[in-house]
């Protein structure tokens, strides 16, 4: 209903897929046999697609850690070398995450910008000026924390303290931010693509 994560490579062997029950789960390339399975988000509500517990933002693995959201409102971060829970917190959101050698950080239905600390889940600040503004994903850049809203505005965070340190303005509602070493990419709900060079 409203959309899906795409498959994550977890290894050169294993495949993470994200299922609208809220449920990843670890499958084989070669043939997709099933290798574990953990539950994301728990659904809730009177319809049917409102006990939607989707995963639909890519879930993250880096330094051999799962970090993972869902739409009905639990992200969590996993040790894939035990398979055990690091942290499990109340936070919804359609988007990817965003990792750092410390944070997680994440973008909520409701337009919060939030870091967490990546081994315990504590909220290392949050910021609250971009209430329903239907932001993007957010995405590392240098020592910058850069998300997009629905005006084409990219916000620009401080990533220790979470102050809005710069905007810059682009055309259209956008829809996903990438980076490419120092560029930050852009893209609108409409298709168009903006390069942004991040000075040094």
């Amino acid at each position: 209903v409203r959309g899906s994560a795409m498959p994550t490579l977890l290894d050169d062997k294993t495949a993470l897929v994200a299922t609208a029950d809220g449920r990843l789960h670890a499958v084989t390339v070669d043939n997709g046999l099933p290798q574990w399975s953990r539950r994301v988000g728990v659904g809730s509500g009177s319809s049917e697609v409102e006990r939607m517990s989707d995963v639909d933002g890519a879930p993250i693995v880096d330094n051999n850690e799962l970090f993972a959201i869902s739409y009905s409102g639990q992200m969590l971060g996993i040790d894939l070398a035990s398979r055990k829970v690091k942290f499990v917190n109340e936070q919804a959101s359609l988007k990817s995450l965003a990792v750092n050698a410390q944070q997680v950080i994440a973008t909520s239905l409701a337009g919060q910008v939030a870091a967490y600390d990546r081994n315990s889940g504590a909220v290392l600040w949050q910021n609250d000026e971009l209430g329903y503004r239907q932001l993007t994903n957010p995405v590392m850049i240098g020592d910058y924390i850069a998300v997009g809203d629905l005006d084409g505005v990219v916000h620009l965070f401080d990533s220790a303290t979470g102050t809005i340190v710069s905007r810059v303005q682009t055309k259209g509602a956008l829809h996903t931010l990438q980076v490419q070493g120092s560029r930050l990419l852009t893209q609108s709900n409409s298709g168009q693509v903006a390069i942004w060079q991040l000075a040094r």
